[in-house]
């Protein structure tokens, strides 16, 4: 029987797919199907593919539409008859002993995956440093014992693992409203379920290229999104330990501050590009760790290497809501936020005089439901006049008010952010999974 199946992604991955294949079929461990699905290349992998075909062990599929990344894993998840599952890509290598090793560590451990430390590769295939090393390696973390590890930052990679195929259907696969971190969000439920087997060798090479789905993540920063958002799925799970809850504060604080340096470090300085701002979470890390002095220093050099005016702490904030309900709520809420955190000093609304009795009336109703707040309702001919040097403007997430406010030197503090739980699930891409499992 086979006991290993590796299911590789690609989408135009002509350049190391070759390299990729070969790695895999140079396994000493025997017992393995190697899946290819292709969403859609136009470039030559489909044809790199073929020139294996004659070995019974690889198979093709071209997926009827790009399913992406985590998609193809999850057809193949739902094909295979394997028990163990590899999550591999297009431009990676594995060493010869790889999946001997973790195959083996699995079947000593009853693990519900193991994995190893992977070497980072440039193109050229020379090694560039190394991630995933643990300081304390030990074959076996017994589960939820591995989640503290593997949070608040991921520091496994796909192609670094071999998982249980039956553990992986039983949580539904790769969750594909997180493109960028779903196997993040996949290992940390895994461990709250299941033992995780580590073995402490270099087996496998992470290509890092300027083609790559991590490369593209850097770029558009949805990693800012998607990264907290899965943390806090995580956090929420029913198989996380109850007095584990304290982790929440601390985690969610470490991964907004990861991603507050990662924003700047890529360039995402200011919300008035349309999306983050590296000191808009600075400010939501503060939120969940107030008296944290490194993160308040992060948040003020933030501020001012985007060239805004740095705030006062505790916060006099201002926010302009349209007379809409839920952008209301969203204002008010957020000021609640900072309240509790210690962080708010002042909260004013503010509106044009025809505005007003509309917005009385919105406020009254959000007030009415609790808790307490003090609101200054302000009125002016112009209410962007409220946003001065050493306010701070509470905006929703990529709007014109987040420009308005950066464009007068107030840093924005920004709200209704997108949730990626909040997509519909793509049922393409899940149903064959749920009918698998």
């Amino acid at each position: 029987m086979t006991s290993v199946c590796v299911a590789i992604s690609v989408r135009n991955g002509e350049a190391f797919l070759a390299e990729a294949i070969e790695s895999v079929l140079a396994q000493t461990h025997g017992e393995l199907e190697l899946r290819v699905y292709d969403n859609g290349s136009s470039d030559r992998s489909a044809e790199i593919v073929h020139e294996y075909l004659t070995d019974r062990r690889v198979s093709y599929t071209a997926n009827d539409r790009d399913l992406g990344y985590y998609g193809s894993l999850n057809r193949a998840l739902a094909e295979t008859r394997a028990p163990l599952f590899v999550p591999f890509a297009a431009d990676d290598v594995m060493e010869p002993a790889n999946l001997q090793l973790k195959v083996a560590a699995i079947r000593r451990t009853a693990a519900g995956f193991a994995h190893s430390p992977v070497q980072l590769l440039n193109e050229a295939g020379a090694i560039i440093g190394e991630l995933g090393r643990q300081q304390t390696p030990r074959e076996l973390y017994p589960a939820p014992e591995f989640f503290r590890l593997c949070a608040p930052v991921n520091c496994i990679t796909c192609p670094a693992v071999v998982a249980g195929s039956a553990e992986l259907r039983s949580i539904g696969g790769f969750d594909g409203r997180l493109p960028y971190c779903a196997d993040w969000y996949a290992w940390m439920r895994l461990a709250l379920r299941h033992g995780v087997a580590y073995v402490d060798q270099h087996l496998v090479g992470w290509r890092q290229h300027a083609d790559s789905g991590t490369t593209d993540s850097l770029r558009s920063a949805v990693y800012a999104t998607e990264d907290p958002s899965a943390l806090a799925a995580a956090l929420d799970d029913p198989a996380l330990p109850v007095e584990w809850a304290e982790l929440r504060a601390p985690m969610l604080a470490a991964c907004l501050r990861r991603m507050a340096t990662h924003l700047e470090r890529d360039g995402h300085r200011r919300a008035s590009a349309g999306g983050h701002a590296a000191y808009a979470l600075a400010a939501q890390a503060l939120s969940f760790a107030p008296g944290d002095a490194a993160l308040r220093a992060l948040f003020t050099a933030q501020v001012g290497r985007a060239g805004l005016t740095v705030p006062a702490l505790p916060f006099d904030a201002v926010a302009l809501p349209a007379c809409d309900r839920t952008e209301v709520s969203a204002a008010i809420a957020h000021a609640r936020r900072l309240d509790d955190a210690g962080l708010l000093a002042s909260f004013a609304l503010g509106a044009h005089p025809s505005q007003v009795d509309e917005l009385v009336a919105l406020v009254e109703r959000e007030l009415a439901a609790g808790p307490e707040l003090g609101i200054d309702l302000v009125t002016g001919e112009d209410p962007h006049e409220l946003w001065v040097p050493g306010s701070v403007a509470l905006a929703p997430f990529g709007s014109r008010q987040a420009a308005a406010a950066e464009a007068r030197g107030v840093p924005a503090m920004l709200h209704a952010m997108p949730d990626p739980f909040a997509r519909p699930a793509d049922s393409d891409r899940f149903q064959t999974l749920r009918q698998a499992a």
